[in-house]
């Protein structure tokens, strides 16, 4: 009986994790439409001098040098 506990325990563990990934990826799909949204509102280029991903870029170094 303590097997099929265990089992059932260790599944039901595995779908929380599964449920827990498709949620951070629809929020980061989410994000990402908004941020693409906006730069584009904005007349901001996707690529190319002054784009949205050296903006993107530049600000998470900042926020990685403490910044």
């Amino acid at each position: 009986m303590s097997t099929e506990i265990q089992a059932s325990v260790d599944m039901d563990l595995e779908e929380t994790a599964v449920a827990r990934r498709d949620d951070r990826e629809a929020s980061d799909r989410e994000l990402m439409a908004r941020l693409v949204g906006q730069a584009r509102a904005d007349g901001l280029e996707l690529v190319g001098e002054n784009d949205l991903l050296g903006r993107l870029t530049k600000l998470a170094g900042g926020v990685g040098a403490g910044r």
